[in-house]
């Protein structure tokens, strides 16, 4: 018998995983929930420590795309639902729990509740990457090839709305630009959310971040007089470099459009 020591909000790699794709949803006392999208869809599995394994539950009538869900999971496995809904682990998807690696989610940003419009496929995936370093999920059972307009919840949920039909009347809030545009949660910019993104996990001395032409990012850093650089999730932004300090980001956005003007001045491009 092993100790339950998950705590929500963790990130989990099991067996020879590479990534970790788990996220812990619901615990109490041996047992844990956790969800992941794997292939752009949607799975859970429940831990038993007790008894050294996972596996997915017994009853149909329990979903598991939202947190809420999986603490009304937890509450079947006690016996304790509301609509006395009762849950066992199946023996037939059972397999020996090996918890690879767990780590927590340093410096994550209040779940929130945010919109974000997006105007390609490409805005998508950085905005989708994005909201999931952030610690945020899916919240279907899939994940959607595109969208337009993306939502987040403070229980971490991403939801999608998709494109309006041609000719539709975009004035109406029945429309998917009228529900972006009408619903309650804050809009936020595809860079301000790579932002969040970038600095969420950054290193307490890093003070810069790049972007090299292979995509690759590091954070620099500085502690006690020595400068060096560690690795950085690589997230595709349109900026190559960004600060930690809004003063000197501001500094270097001012210099960057200076060196851009005499370089138009002097018809120069670089490569």
């Amino acid at each position: 018998m092993n100790k339950n020591t998950l705590k929500v909000g963790q990130k989990v790699k099991f067996d020879q995983e590479k990534r970790f794709n788990w996220t812990v949803q619901a615990v109490r006392e041996q047992y844990a929930i956790l969800t992941a999208t794997l292939a752009g869809k949607g799975y859970y599995t429940i831990i038993d420590f007790n008894h050294n394994i996972r596996s997915s539950g017994t009853s149909w009538g329990l979903g598991h795309e939202t947190r809420q869900d999986c603490e009304m999971s937890m509450l079947a496995l006690f016996g304790e639902h509301p609509n006395g809904i009762e849950q066992e682990l199946s023996n037939r998807h059972e397999k020996p729990l090996c918890i690879a690696a767990v780590k927590d989610i340093q410096n994550s940003i209040e779940m929130k509740d945010l919109k974000i419009k997006l105007n390609s496929h490409d805005e998508f995936k950085q905005a989708s990457d994005a909201l999931i370093e952030l610690g945020y999920f899916w919240g279907g059972c899939t994940v959607p090839h595109t969208a337009p307009y993306l939502f987040t919840y403070s229980d971490g949920r991403i939801l999608a709305d998709y494109f309006d039909v041609e000719d539709a009347d975009l004035s109406s809030p029945n429309s998917a630009f009228g529900h972006f545009t009408n619903h309650r949660n804050t809009e936020i910019t595809l860079d301000e959310l790579l932002n969040l993104a970038i600095w969420s996990k950054a290193p307490i001395e890093a003070e810069t971040w790049e972007r090299f032409p292979n995509g690759k990012c590091v954070w620099h850093c500085r502690k006690d007089g020595r400068s060096y650089s560690k690795k950085a999730p690589n997230i595709n932004t349109k900026r190559t470099a960004l600060w930690r300090d809004p003063e000197k980001q501001k500094e270097a956005d001012i210099a960057k459009s200076s060196i851009d003007e005499q370089l138009k001045e002097l018809n120069i491009v670089l490569a």
